[in-house]
């Protein structure tokens, strides 16, 4: 059964991460200045569209569909990379770890945007988009909330959207990277 599979291997990547960690429902892609932009929507949301015409222009693409979030001791945020893009485009992934530049939340909207959002919305955004498996404890879900404000305080969020036609590199290089992160 696909769903049990997809579990177990969730599981998995959750229990690798460790206290300092936890898995997003997100895509995401590495952008120039050695950091990754993080794509995060519901099913059928767009995070995997930005993160594959991305791809299509040259970047690296850091995940598919789950990405995994550590807090590093020094504070910093680094996303690891999935294999969902390895097994999308049938090539391996040549970057396995960066620290995140930007929280990106996919909207649907005949224009292009990216507006930054507050942190405390940035927060209520990126807990929805956490995988916490239900057998977790307490503890482990406690730890992973207060990962996540971690997140929310250091890392920009954005709503963001960009139409079909547009380039989104384009948009994030001048938008949301340039915000001087």
């Amino acid at each position: 059964m696909k769903g049990e599979r997809t579990s177990r291997a969730a599981r998995a990547q959750v229990a690798a991460l460790g206290e300092r960690g936890f898995l997003l429902h997100a895509s995401g892609s590495a952008m120039p200045g050695d950091r990754a932009v993080l794509f995060l929507a519901s099913s059928g949301g767009g995070k995997s569209t930005m993160a594959g015409r991305l791809h299509a222009l040259g970047y690296q693409a850091m995940g598919d569909d789950d990405v995994g979030l550590m807090v590093r001791d020094d504070g910093r945020v680094d996303v690891l990379a999935t294999l969902g893009f390895q097994v999308l485009f049938e090539r391996p992934l040549q970057l396995r770890c960066l620290p995140v530049g930007a929280l990106c939340f996919v909207e649907r909207s005949g224009r292009a945007f990216a507006i930054r959002i507050p942190r405390r919305y940035c927060f209520h955004r990126l807990v929805r988009s956490m995988w916490l498996p239900c057998t977790d404890s307490a503890g482990r879900r406690a730890r992973s909330m207060e990962n996540a404000r971690h997140v929310a305080a250091n890392v920009p969020g954005y709503l963001f959207s960009c139409p079909p036609g547009e380039n989104p590199a384009a948009l994030i290089l001048s938008e949301v990277l340039a915000d001087g992160r």
